[in-house]
Order: structure tokens, then sequence, then C-alpha cells
């Protein structure tokens, strides 16, 4: 506890009645928590905690359904006070967000996969998605012309970089020797295929024809830059 949060308590609950607080410390409660006590009641702060707790874990979906519901009901707010927050001071909140993801990774990784499978395997999701990142364009040209240049950008100095090349006619290959269906989902492509680096560049991945594969639109987004072998374990593909 901190100096600022310590001048809120009551060294006694009849200071902290006169002081106008809600705080105070008392005798250890009865299990044997050292914590501040409620005035309106005098229940521990540190019981209170745990009861807490206790309670969310028996009811786990209850929470997760209310949970869910708030955050859609308040997401313009909690993204406006983002923005706020982050024009105050942008490096305390980059930092924040550095240390949290640290702290996190793993958890968020899962999620991230569990979202890009999800995308992959549930029409609904993957048109969600869709759709937001076209009312996002819709809504930020600018950024995201900007956004598709560096992309472009970027992608071109790896292949150069990297070095090699393919041919229209290497291309043409591969879709006839996978039948003209997708790497993953196994779908007939048609005109609308995608070439997919199977190693992504960005991860050291070759500009040649042994590294290209042929899919649909989807399956290379859902795909993305990531390890082969983990984004065909997320599909079940391998164990």
């Amino acid at each position: 506890m901190d100096e600022q949060e310590s001048k809120k308590i009551g060294a006694s609950r009849k200071e902290a009645i006169s002081l106008g607080l809600q705080l105070y410390f008392g005798r250890p409660c009865k299990r044997g928590h050292i914590a501040p006590r409620r005035i309106s009641n005098n229940s521990c702060i540190e019981c209170v905690k745990e009861n807490l707790a206790k309670w969310k874990d028996e009811n786990r979906e209850y929470v997760r359904v209310r949970d869910t519901e708030y955050r859609g009901k308040t997401k313009d707010r909690r993204n406006e006070l983002d923005r706020i927050r982050y024009n105050k001071n942008p490096e305390k909140f980059r930092l924040k967000t550095r240390v949290g993801y640290a702290k996190n990774s793993t958890k968020i990784k899962q999620k991230s996969n569990e979202y890009y499978y999800e995308s992959y395997t549930r029409k609904e999701v993957r048109e969600k998605a869709q759709e937001r990142t076209r009312q996002w364009v819709l809504a930020n040209p600018e950024k995201a012309k900007h956004n598709s240049k560096v992309a472009n950008g970027r992608r071109r100095l790896l292949e150069k970089n990297v070095g090699g090349g393919f041919t229209i006619e290497d291309v043409r290959e591969i879709f006839d020797l996978q039948n003209g269906r997708c790497a993953y989902c196994r779908k007939k492509v048609g005109d609308k295929y995608h070439v997919d680096h199977i190693v992504a560049l960005s991860r050291g991945g070759t500009n040649i024809r042994s590294n290209l594969q042929i899919t649909c639109g989807p399956c290379n987004l859902s795909k993305a830059a990531r390890d082969p072998i983990d984004h065909a374990r997320s599909l079940g593909m391998l164990l």
C-alpha cells in the first residue's frame, strides 16, 4: 500500500468517521487478516475479496455472460477513454501495453490462436472479422492507404533481401499439382486463389517455388505469417 492510499484509511473507526473516510484499521478478522475494514459494516477488505473470488468461481458461466454484455455496452466509452489516456501520455500507454503483454504473453498467444482457428472454421466469425476490417477502412481511408503502402514496401524489401523468384508457369504447375484446391481446406479455389509462402518471408522463408503453395483467400489470411507447422496443428492437420 502506497502513501497516497494510506491517507484514505483511518487509524481507528472513530478517526475514520470523524474524517469522513470509508475504511479504518481494526483488529485482525476471524480469518487472521490484518487489513482495512469498512465503516459501513466492519467487513474485512481481504475477506470480501476472497468471498467474491469464491462466488465468481462458483458462477463462472453467469460471470462470463455478464462481463461479455458489459464490455459490449461500454466498448465505445472504453475506447474513447483509451484514446484520451494515449493522447495525454503516449509513452506511458505504450509501456503499460508492453508490460501487460510480457506478463500475459502465453495467454494472449493462446487466445490469438483460438481466434484464428475460429475465423478459419466458423463462417460467422470470419465474416464479422472481415466486416470490421471493411468498416475500419471506410472510417480511416488515409490510414488504410498508408498501412497498405508500408506493408507492400516491407514485402518488396523482404523479397529483394531473400532473393530468388518464381514465374507464372511455376504458379500454374503448383495449381495443377494441387488440382486447383486450397492446401488447407481442400476446396476448389478457381481464379480467386492466393499464392502463399509456406514459411513467411518475415520468418526467413524464401521466394522460390519450393516455398509456395496455393490457398484460398480466407485460409491465407487466417494463416498470415504464422509458423506453418503451428498453423497446421491448430487446424487439427498435424499431431
